[in-house]
C-alpha cells in the first residue's frame, strides 16, 4: 500500500468510524446501533473500493463488509460482546469499524495488486 492509499483509507476509516460511535452513542439500547454499522460499512467499503481503483456495486461491498466483519470478530470477539453492553456499544463500533476497515482495506489492495501485475503480463 503506497503512503497516499494509507493516507486515504486512513481518513475513510476514522470518518465511519467516528459516525458509528456517534450514531450508537445517541442509541445506548444494547444490538440497535448494529443497522448503523452495517451501512456505514458499506460506504466505508464503496470508498476504500475507490482508493484502489475500484468501482464496485452497493451490493458487491455489502458481501466485502459482511465477511471482513466476520473475520475480524473471529479474531476480537470482546468486541462484539461490547456491542450488547449498554453505553460500551458505541466505543466498540468504533473498534470494530476501525478494524474491519483495515481488513477490507487490505484485501482490496491484495485485488489491485493482482489487477495491476495482470495488466502488466498482457501489456508484455
Amino acid at each position: 500500500m503506497t503512503e497516499n492509499q494509507r493516507a486515504k483509507c486512513h481518513a475513510i476509516i476514522h470518518a465511519h468510524a467516528a459516525v458509528a460511535t456517534a450514531a450508537n452513542a445517541g442509541v445506548p439500547i444494547p444490538g440497535v446501533g448494529i443497522v448503523a454499522d452495517l451501512v456505514s460499512f458499506t460506504s466505508m467499503t464503496v470508498q476504500l473500493a475507490l482508493v484502489f481503483d475500484q468501482n464496485i456495486t452497493n451490493e458487491a461491498a455489502k458481501g466485502i463488509a459482511v465477511a471482513a466483519l466476520k473475520k475480524y470478530l473471529l479474531k476480537t470477539p470482546l468486541a462484539a460482546a461490547a456491542k450488547f453492553i449498554p453505553f460500551a456499544n458505541a466505543v466498540a463500533s468504533a473498534a470494530i469499524m476501525e478494524g474491519t476497515g483495515w481488513v477490507i482495506a487490505k484485501q482490496l489492495e491484495k485485488k489491485y495488486i493482482e489487477t495491476q501485475k495482470n495488466k502488466k503480463s498482457i501489456e508484455a
